[in-house]
């Protein structure tokens, strides 16, 4: 089993991006829910604590 995903991106009709990564940070805040059952078609039983201000600190690429 190959670990890890491809995200595939269109800039318009003509252009397409494609990345190979480790993990995805969805960045969608109160909407996390909607993003993975609508968009990513993910069901999940896992419920979440909504904090203001939070962060990450990471390591420079």
């Amino acid at each position: 089993m190959q670990l890890g995903m491809m995200i595939i991106g269109r800039l318009n009709l003509r252009i397409k991006k494609i990345f190979k990564t480790k993990a995805i940070i969805n960045a969608s805040g109160p909407f996390v829910l909607n993003i993975l059952k609508d968009i990513c078609k993910v069901e999940t039983n896992k419920s979440l604590r909504l904090v203001q201000g939070s962060h990450l600190i990471v390591k420079t690429l």
